[in-house]
């Protein structure tokens, strides 16, 4: 009875220690899963003393680079001072040359060894500029002629100091007004303007040449007997040491006068070439011209680039040495005058 007793209390027990058994058994199954899971998770760092994170090493410093010592800063370059502005035409003096010389002796074309036995000629060429292939016919003939440029020419100034190049002399051929209708050309000087604006066209059209010895009229039969019209044209070549040629297309000019009494240098045309134009007349006048020469030791004759004018002068000038004459320069004739001062009240009219 005891025995059945205590099998009984057995079996009542044993369900409940394998219930305990398994509750344990769970309980430590589900314990060391806990401490797994818990163990496997990475605490939240509390500060950043706790953070244990693999960082790329810091960059190296560069090499320091060795440099040159800073220069001082230089001083700052001197500046030259802007040249003063140019005066105008009208206020504008020559500047004197360094020997002294008068521009119309400065600019003057080589003349010839001068024997006591030889005689001048002077041949001059107006009207140069406007017929540029006729004007180059006239610069290829042999120099030094005196070559006189129109200031209305185009690129007259390149023209003229071309010839220069070749030997020739140059002369501004300034426009001037004329007893009839003909037109002389634009800024032509006239007798109803006033004495400014007279020196205004002249400074202008000299301006354009600054190489010529001086000018001679281009037509002016009015202007050039005019002694108030002529008063500021001498005085503006006395001013600029110029020389003048009176073509003596009137018989009444003054102006010849007007440079004798303001001491300007000066010359008077004896013949014309060229009134006209065939080779026989040309020839006839250039024997006019050797005939003032051997009466009075000089003469001065004027023409024009015309066709027959260059053919006539052409051989009578490369024979002119074997007769006894020099060619030279207006200037060379204005120096004789100077040089001779009683041969030229002999000048013809």
């Amino acid at each position: 009875m005891a025995k059945k007793k205590a099998k009984t209390q057995l079996r009542r027990w044993f369900p409940g220690r394998i219930r305990l058994s398994v509750v344990a058994a769970a309980l430590l199954v589900f314990g060391g899963l806990f401490a797994v899971i818990h163990a496997s998770r990475v605490p939240e760092p509390r500060s950043s003393d706790h953070l244990r994170v693999a960082l790329p090493p810091p960059p190296r410093p560069a090499p320091a680079r060795l440099t040159e010592p800073a220069k001082p800063p230089a001083a700052p370059a001197t500046v030259a001072p802007a040249p003063a502005p140019a005066p105008t035409p009208a206020q504008a003096t020559p500047p004197p040359s360094s020997s002294g010389l008068p521009a119309w002796r400065r600019f003057a074309a080589a003349t010839p060894q001068v024997g006591e036995d030889r005689k001048l000629i002077a041949i001059v060429i107006d009207d140069m500029g406007v017929d540029r292939k006729r004007s180059q016919r006239a610069a290829a003939l042999p120099a030094p002629l005196t070559l006189s440029w129109l200031p209305y020419a185009q690129e007259v100034g390149q023209q003229a100091a071309a010839a220069r190049a070749a030997g020739h002399e140059i002369l501004l051929h300034a426009p001037m007004q004329p007893q009839g209708h003909e037109d002389p050309g634009p800024n032509a000087l006239l007798t109803s303007l006033s004495a400014d604006e007279i020196r205004r066209r002249l400074d202008a059209d000299l301006d354009r040449l600054p190489e010529a010895v001086g000018l001679n009229n281009h037509e002016g039969s009015l202007f050039t007997r005019d002694a108030r019209a002529m008063a500021p044209v001498i005085d503006e070549l006395k001013r600029r040491g110029l020389l003048f040629l009176d073509s003596r297309t009137t018989g009444a000019s003054v102006a010849a006068d007007a440079a004798r009494t303001a001491a300007v240098p000066y010359a008077v045309r004896d013949v014309f070439l060229d009134n006209v134009q065939t080779v026989e007349a040309v020839r006839a006048q250039l024997a006019e011209v050797e005939a003032i020469a051997r009466r009075r030791g000089f003469a001065v004759a004027i023409g024009h680039p015309h066709d027959a004018t260059i053919e006539a002068l052409e051989p009578w000038l490369r024979s002119l040495a074997s007769r006894g004459f020099v060619q030279v320069p207006i200037s060379a004739i204005v120096q004789y005058r100077i040089d001779h001062p009683s041969t030229a009240a002999a000048t013809p009219g």
